[in-house]
């Protein structure tokens, strides 16, 4: 990421038993954070939505959140490493409101790309317009996490980002409870989205406070694409690479099914 490698080289050259453990601790906040935070309130959510929703109900909010997570993924893995070369590379020759400057920038390219899988995705779905709509912006709010926490790899606060996980995923088990007990399927997946929008707003507050409000806007990380083409290959194929065999068993195993005839799942593997 843009700035962790820097912080953990200088804890790093500390040279000591503890400076390798932080430093170990540190990467692992950072790379993997997000990801148990949200393993969490899933499994949190699957557990105690046993009495009030059918199996369907859950099958399809599982699906729907598993492709919500891919897709962001794979959508954003095109830019995450022409960002994260960009960024760097100004940070290296002392640039450092560069996080401030092309963060907003970064924020709408990436939901102008993100837009057309979000529809390829959901149109023509047998799903209610509301719920199409929910998943959407749910899809929108875990993209911008991920592009997010490349600016904030850059902060030496690793214990807010981690917390800020911690209450997203804390509120999207408990409003998704309380709302799908009262609205179903929509309500569940909303309260799943309010946790996630927690998440995305905190991390938001931290990266201006953080780096503070730019006085100008760079876009300078597009001119990475014709400079790095390659960078931006490793990241969709990276990113492709973790969910392909999610795809493959999905729709290539005689035990796997469609879910609101578009989601390819295989409860067993998944």
């Amino acid at each position: 990421m843009a700035g962790i490698g820097f912080e953990l080289r200088r804890i790093l050259a500390e040279d000591t038993f503890t400076s390798m453990v932080k430093g170990y601790l540190y990467s692992t906040v950072i790379s993997s954070g997000p990801w148990l935070m949200s393993v969490l309130s899933l499994a949190g959510l699957g557990l105690f939505s046993v009495s009030f929703l059918g199996f369907q109900e859950r099958q399809t909010f599982a699906s729907t959140v598993v492709y919500m997570y891919a897709a962001s993924l794979v959508g954003t893995g095109f830019w995450q490493m022409l960002i994260t070369r960009y960024l760097s590379d100004r940070l290296y020759q002392g640039e450092r409101e560069v996080l401030a400057e092309a963060f907003i920038p970064v924020v709408l390219v990436t939901m102008l790309t993100q837009g057309p899988i979000a529809i390829a995705a959901l149109w023509g779905a047998p799903l209610s317009t509301a719920f199409k709509v929910s998943a959407a912006v749910g899809f929108f709010m875990i993209s911008l996490v991920w592009q997010v926490m490349i600016f904030l790899s850059a902060s030496r606060d690793y214990f807010a980002i981690v917390l800020s996980f911690l209450v997203g995923a804390v509120v999207s088990i408990v409003a998704g409870l309380l709302w799908g007990r009262t609205h179903g399927l929509l309500g569940y997946l909303n309260g799943f989205n309010l946790g996630q929008f927690c998440i995305l707003a905190l991390l938001c507050v931290k990266v201006v406070r953080e780096f503070g409000v730019p006085s100008r806007q760079d876009w300078g990380f597009l001119r990475y694409i014709k400079t790095y083409p390659q960078l931006a290959g490793i990241g969709l194929a990276y990113n492709l690479s973790i969910w392909v065999d999610k795809f493959m068993f999905g729709t290539m195993s005689p035990y796997g099914r469609l879910t609101a005839e578009r989601f390819a799942t295989y409860n067993q593997y998944d």
